[in-house]
């Protein structure tokens, strides 16, 4: 018997997926707005080959790192700008 997850021909795509710089804009312009009236939402990010999604309230903006600082219902947490694809 064979499975379709021991086919060893399958060509798998686990690569980030790349944004344009136009919508890198719109996600952090979103992010901004999102800070600067304290309003949750809803962040979704690539790890470990999977999408996740986080519901939060963003706490801080780190520019220069490339960081924010998110407050979810187990405390406060860090995620890189790069790794959002959506809000």
């Amino acid at each position: 018997m064979e499975y379709a997850w021991e086919n060893d021909n399958e060509v798998v795509c686990n690569s980030q997926p790349m944004l344009s710089a136009a919508e890198q804009i719109v996600i952090l312009a979103m992010m901004l707005v999102a800070y600067e009236r304290k309003c949750p939402l809803i962040i979704q990010f690539w790890q470990d080959r999977h999408y996740r999604y986080k519901r939060c309230t963003i706490r801080e903006l780190d520019w220069k790192q490339q960081l924010i600082t998110y407050e979810e219902a187990f405390g406060g947490q860090y995620l890189e700008n790069g790794a959002i694809s959506s809000i």
